[in-house]
């Protein structure tokens, strides 16, 4: 993405994004697709993040990387609503993220940190790059078309369930890894940690196993009430010092129950309670309910045969 924009020495930040806003009608306008550019986006640069920052001498990693994916929501949300360009979108975003990580690499340095009157903290870096990307925005969307400025809202709070789900994950990861012993001067790097996750064997497996839950949770998210999901979300995510990873897939069928459950009862707690008995009182085979089904569950058999008995029950 970030090739296909240079920006020019005679423009400054606020003429370079007028050049490339869109309208309505020739602008990128699948609320859908936008969102799976969202939590792709995010899944890369939560990993891109703490691969630059972790070995960081005296910095929080877990809150410099709350900071971090909370400013790319706030700018990939604020560039696309004023653009309507999500090439436009993704490169500014991605600008964001390399002025966050080097002002923080830069500030942590001793040879330049000397000259600093006071220490700059994570906020100093969050402030520094929201105004270097969007700072001249008006904070507005680029379209009076109201039914698109309603699903956008919804959409907007979808993300920050799906950021909460993303980030837990990823923290469970990395605080649930250890060195390996014994190793070897030739070791490749991506390979020197154990993790306790069953899904994740070195650090390259991190992003691809985000980005099949991000994907596979992605409906899920988009089809419930914003409050109802992140309170699921964090009834099963929210203790980082677990493997939350082994608590993926029965979340997962959590979510889809309560769809279709709710889609008979009408109430989300009365729906939660069902379910939340069957859970107790039936063993789920964990044979069938596996990390690749996750994305079509509710059309996979054992899963209909479940609903069905849950239903017959109502």
């Amino acid at each position: 993405m970030s090739d296909d924009y240079k920006m020019d020495q005679k423009y400054d930040l606020e003429q370079f994004i007028n050049t490339e806003v869109k309208t309505y009608s020739n602008g990128d306008i699948l609320l859908p697709r936008i969102f799976k550019y969202y939590y792709k986006c995010q899944t890369r640069i939560i990993y891109e993040i703490y691969d630059k920052l972790s070995q960081t001498e005296n910095l929080n990693i877990y809150e410099t990387l709350q900071y971090g994916t909370n400013m790319v929501s706030h700018v990939f949300w604020s560039l696309y609503s004023y653009s309507l360009n999500v090439k436009l979108t993704m490169f500014l975003t991605e600008r964001a993220v390399l002025l966050f990580t080097e002002f923080i690499i830069m500030s942590k340095n001793p040879m330049l940190n000397r000259e600093f009157r006071f220490m700059p903290s994570t906020c100093d870096a969050l402030a520094f790059s929201i105004k270097k990307t969007v700072g001249p925005l008006q904070n507005k969307c680029n379209t009076k078309n109201k039914k698109f400025l309603k699903e956008l809202s919804k959409y907007k709070l979808y993300s920050v369930n799906m950021k909460y789900f993303m980030q837990q994950l990823f923290y469970s990861i990395v605080r649930n890894k250890t060195p390996k012993k014994n190793l070897s001067i030739d070791e490749n790097i991506n390979n020197i940690y154990d993790y306790k996750s069953p899904y994740i064997n070195n650090s390259e497996d991190i992003i691809n196993f985000l980005e099949i839950c991000t994907s596979g949770y992605s409906l899920a998210i988009c089809n419930l009430d914003d409050n109802v999901c992140f309170n699921i979300l964090v009834k099963f995510f929210n203790n980082i010092d677990e493997d939350l990873t082994q608590k993926v897939c029965i979340c997962k069928l959590y979510l889809d129950l309560l769809i279709e459950v709710n889609s008979v009862v009408d109430d989300n707690k009365t729906s939660e309670n069902i379910i939340q008995k069957y859970l107790e009182q039936n063993i789920v085979n964990e044979e069938e309910l596996t990390i690749q089904n996750l994305k079509n569950l509710r059309k996979k058999s054992f899963f209909k045969k479940i609903l069905k008995k849950i239903k017959t029950e109502i």
